[in-house]
């Protein structure tokens, strides 16, 4: 870098209100009036020690070293030189995070404490080394502190992008492991024979802390006292101690995670029949207790049958909270989570459903009632799309009017209905919307296809011919020609059959 960089508007300012009385265009000489300049070669900087050791660092109550001014020549008075450094966890600086800097001496120094946040809240909370990049951009500043000028040009960097620092952080408030197991009155107590508790999203634990499993807790265990549990560490299980492990301070569905490094303190209880998620977030140090039924049945009038539970719609989920499906609704259904009406985890409505007049989707709370033959309403008899919440114990249904065949063979076109548009079966008694048929369709090569709901996006399927799921991935038709596509919701998983014409 070679570039002249004008250190100061204000001293330009300054010279021209010193000739008070001239005529423009040739005012009289004056001396002293060349503006303030600094030649960018004139200052060299190098990186300091590659090893970074914030935590070492602030033991110490020291600043530790990123760059040493190795060259600085004709920066004029009253301006003195300032740096900020700038770092990524990439090479290329995809994410950038600004560090202040000191001039102390010839050396560039930083707060340790300041870059640990930065590398805490924009990179990782994991405490152990990791690569970091830097470069350094510098500025002119005025005594004031008022004026501020990069030095060289607004997008050059001392030494370019080529520093890469070896960063300790500090020491974590509170350590988290990458396994732990769920020990309790279910396996009498022994670390060493422990549900495995898992990672839900990997990477570190740090950064991706909540960890659940899934349990299934019979009559004997509720005979027993119910389910009794705490959360212990792997390290703890190699050792077959208790050092770190969490009992539980809350309620059967949620609470706060605590310390306990003996058998059976502080043990969370599970009192009721069924098939639970526990989810544990290690960081803030909490926990959460939801039912985890791979699907639930929703029992509808208007169906052939509400009883005979092989023939019930059902409405699946990917995390055990959310359940979505398509059911045939008569104006009422209800929601289980076993092949029962009377008894285990029922839900019925808690107040009345309200219609949106727009959009028509119905929307309810519920609560579970084993005992209540109430049931949820909808304003219609046909096909609905139920999406059920049970962490907030809500539902909505939206009315399935039409289903189309939409793909590359008609450009992704959702508005052309005319020609793709599916259709129930409405003759038989009571009719059929669980089994949707088209009309004779025209691929003229092989391409990718899918199905939407209403003309739009916000409802659709895909997937595979023997498991259609919502919002799945695009279907492929490997051959030309004329196919007719049923669409078939009585089937566990749907299924898609396609007839070649």
């Amino acid at each position: 870098m070679n570039k002249l960089a004008y250190i100061s508007s204000i001293v330009l300012a300054a010279t021209f209100a010193a000739c008070d009385n001239f005529d423009l265009p040739n005012p009289p000489g004056q001396e002293n009036q060349e503006p303030v300049i600094f030649e960018s070669s004139n200052l060299a900087i190098a990186q300091g020690p590659e090893a970074l050791d914030l935590k070492a660092a602030n033991n110490e109550g020291v600043r530790p070293v990123v760059a040493n001014i190795t060259k600085l020549e004709g920066l004029s008075a009253p301006y003195s030189v300032a740096f900020e450094l700038e770092m990524s966890n990439t090479e290329d600086f995809e994410k950038v995070v600004t560090v202040s800097t000191i001039v102390d001496g010839d050396n560039i120094v930083v707060t340790p404490d300041v870059v640990n946040g930065l590398i805490y809240s924009n990179f990782t909370r994991d405490p152990k080394p990791l690569t970091v990049y830097g470069r350094i951009a510098a500025f002119a500043v005025n005594e004031g502190g008022n004026v501020k000028t990069r030095l060289g040009g607004t997008d050059d960097y001392y030494y370019g992008e080529g520093y890469v620092y070896t960063v300790t952080p500090f020491d974590p408030a509170t350590v988290i492991e990458d396994q732990y197991y769920l020990v309790g009155n279910f396996c009498n107590w022994d670390v060493t024979k422990g549900y495995p508790v898992n990672q839900v999203i990997a990477g570190s634990p740090y950064d991706q802390p909540v960890f659940n499993v899934k349990i299934d807790i019979d009559e004997k265990m509720i005979e027993n006292g119910g389910f009794e549990w705490k959360l212990v560490p792997a390290s703890a299980a190699a050792g077959n101690n208790w050092a770190g492990a969490y009992g539980a301070e809350g309620t059967s569905t949620e609470g706060t995670l605590v310390a306990s490094a003996e058998a059976k303190t502080d043990a969370g209880v599970i009192d009721a029949v069924g098939q639970y998620l526990i989810e544990f977030n290690l960081l803030e140090k909490t926990y959460k207790i939801g039912f985890a039924y791979d699907f639930l049945y929703a029992p509808a009038l208007g169906n052939t049958t509400t009883t005979d539970f092989t023939k019930i719609a059902r409405l699946y989920t990917n995390d055990y909270n959310n359940y979505k499906g398509v059911v045939q609704i008569n104006r009422q259904f209800w929601l289980t989570c076993q092949p029962s009406n009377t008894s285990g985890v029922i839900y019925r409505p808690d107040g009345d459903s309200e219609t949106n007049e727009v959009s028509h989707i119905t929307t309810g709370k519920m609560k579970v009632d084993p005992e209540s033959t109430d049931r949820m309403k909808v304003p219609g008899y046909q096909l609905y799309f139920l999406d059920v919440n049970l962490l907030k114990l809500q539902w909505s249904a939206t009315p399935v009017n039409v289903i189309n065949v939409i793909g590359a063979f008609n450009g992704w076109n959702v508005e052309e209905t005319d020609a793709t548009a599916m259709a129930p079966d409405t003759s038989s008694k009571p009719a059929n919307y669980r089994k949707w048929t088209s009309k004779e369709i025209r691929f003229n090569e092989p391409g990718e296809y899918k199905f939407c709901v209403n003309n739009a996006w916000n409802i659709s399927f895909g997937g595979e011919e023997g498991n259609i799921v919502e919002n799945g991935g695009n279907l492929v038709m490997t051959e030309a020609g004329t196919y007719v596509f049923t669409l078939d919701f009585t089937t566990s998983p749907y299924s898609l059959q396609i007839v070649k014409k």
